[in-house]
């Protein structure tokens, strides 16, 4: 290794190995922080020497580069003579936009005038940003970085696969001199996500703030990419699975802004952040992504139904999620459409089955806003919306079978969903002066709810069954129809109270006690039963459960 001993802490120069890598060095000596990570010798030479062959390299990049730029000029031209722009007005404008972004140039008309984005031929540069070493130390070494994503598919993927096994490996494992920003930030979320709050604890910990601030840093400098949505969609759970409010709120509307401004909905050729996608592999982990962050949208409604939505409808061009398995190993399959009425009754996997629950679940959201329509339209769509849920409900319970070992997400999400119709329709007027439509109405979501009372009786011993054996694998989507489940059976009266519902009572908040072990959510939804003052108290209700 060459001597420096003159040269303090720092190199004047990348080290050998990370510089013929291309990666970033932090030029720490005698050995740079990467070296010392993965266990490699480091050594600064005088500087890079180019050989004839480099020189040809560098000759055909530069005419490759003018003939670029030539293409661009043309462009611009023809841009110009279109829709004249002031050229010192804009170039004034460039300015500020670096000043502003520190060391980004993000181009404010973007978001300001598309068409002047397109006549002249702009376009968003991709950055290529340093990790920060305190990330690096963070995430550990590579045999750490190895249990946090394999933890993540062992206990997240299961119920919301997003990330590709096959091509975050590759990302991960076939360079070793370093990770990409967003890569590691990724894994960063990973780690947060699988993190256990224990009781008394608040789930704002030291690593969620470390990694709410990194997210901040990364978005002011323009950076953006699909890995980095991604990341951000497990933070959302991480705060949404700890009722972190009103954090969790924001950071799921500001989500689904940066989903549309990335470019993962229906943009008809609209200039987007992020590249365009390259295989199937990407293409599929778009279309999962987008859904991903369609369902966290919707179920962040499930409480107060009146909020304006973050994201639009799903289309009738909607895909839904090919197989998981697949998706992970890197196998290509078609797609089902979403608005196929035989899409019930083709067996799908788990995320498929979620996105046509949230689906249903958001269609009931609309449902529950409509005060414009008639009596009649809202009766008959609440006759629609309870036998489409249940059909999806009923085809699922027999897809996973009584012997599963895992809790299927989506039918809890289909019995929120008819808990909110159910309890919606059965509030419309009554009495003398209630019209004939409007006491039907009312009909379908009283005796609804009481038909709801063996589905989710089931669901929630299968949970209380299982849980034991695989609380790491439990989603906080679960623990909804839980709750309106004892929130129900809660506000009954004496008289209408039965051996059965006292039980499921029981077994509903014994559901939730297991859950709140994993996710602080579960934890707030027990502490609101505790609040609540039923005429049939909840201590009546739990003797009669255990006498039957």
């Amino acid at each position: 290794m060459t001597s420096h001993a003159g040269w303090g802490q720092k190199a004047p120069h990348a080290c050998s190995p990370c510089r013929k890598k291309k990666k970033a060095c932090d030029k720490n000596f005698p050995s740079c922080s990467s070296c010392v990570r993965f266990h490699r010798d480091c050594s600064y030479d005088s500087g890079p020497v180019l050989d004839v062959g480099s020189l040809e390299s560098l000759n055909q990049r530069l005419t490759k580069l003018e003939d670029e730029m030539s293409e661009h000029r043309t462009i611009c031209e023809e841009g110009r003579r279109v829709n004249p722009v002031n050229k010192s007005t804009f170039s004034s404008q460039q300015s500020q936009d670096a000043t502003v972004y520190g060391s980004s140039t993000f181009p404010s008309t973007f978001f300001l005038d598309i068409n002047v984005f397109r006549h002249r031929g702009m376009h968003i540069s991709q950055l290529q940003m340093d990790v920060e070493v305190s990330i690096l130390e963070e995430i550990g070494s590579r045999m750490e970085i190895q249990t946090i994503v394999g933890t993540y598919f062992f206990s997240v993927a299961p119920w919301i696969s997003v990330i590709s096994r096959k091509r975050i490996y590759e990302e991960l494992f076939s360079d070793l001199v370093g990770l990409a920003s967003d890569v590691a930030f990724l894994v960063l979320c990973m780690k947060l996500l699988a993190d256990n709050v224990s009781s008394g604890q608040t789930p704002r910990t030291k690593l969620w703030t470390k990694t709410k601030n990194r997210f901040l840093s990364l978005l002011s400098s323009g950076f953006a990419s699909i890995r980095l949505l991604q990341a951000r969609i497990l933070f959302c759970l991480y705060e949404t699975g700890h009722a972190i409010y009103p954090e969790a709120y924001i950071s799921i509307g500001h989500l689904g802004r940066l989903g549309q401004a990335i470019g993962l909905h229906d943009t008809a050729g609209i200039p987007q952040l992020a590249l365009e996608p390259a295989t199937w592999d990407e293409m599929e982990e778009r279309r999962r992504v987008w859904w991903a962050v369609w369902i966290l949208d919707r179920h962040m409604n499930i409480g107060n139904p009146s909020r304006s939505l973050a994201l639009a409808e799903a289309g009738r061009r909607e895909y839904l999620p090919v197989d998981d398995v697949l998706f992970e190993r890197g196998e290509k399959t078609t797609s089902e459409p979403l608005f196929v009425s035989s899409s019930t009754n083709i067996v799908a996997a788990p995320l498929a089955r979620l996105c046509q629950a949230s689906h249903l679940l958001s269609l009931v959201l609309t449902h529950v806003n409509d005060t414009n329509s008639s009596a009649e339209v809202r009766l008959e769509e609440a006759k629609q919306l309870s036998r489409a849920i249940l059909a999806l409900s009923s085809f699922m319970s027999i897809e996973i079978g009584p012997h599963a070992t895992r809790i299927f997400v989506p039918k809890a999400v289909c019995l929120s969903a008819l808990f909110a119709l159910y309890e919606h329709s059965a509030k419309v007027r009554q009495g003398a002066f209630a019209l004939p439509t409007e006491f039907e109405l009312y009909q379908l979501g009283a005796s609804g709810l009481h038909s709801l009372v063996p589905l989710v009786a089931e669901y929630a011993t299968h949970i209380q069954t299982i849980l034991p054996y695989n609380l790491s694998q439990a989603s906080p989507l679960v623990c909804n129809c839980l709750y309106r489940t004892a929130v129900w059976i809660s506000s009954l009266a004496v008289e209408e109270m039965r051996p059965d519902y006292s039980r499921l009572l029981l077994t509903a908040r014994d559901a939730l006690q297991k859950l709140s072990v994993r996710w602080k959510l579960a934890e707030e939804y027990l502490k609101m039963l505790d609040c609540l003052e039923p005429i049939h108290s909840i201590g009546e209700a739990m003797s009669e459960a255990r006498d039957g």
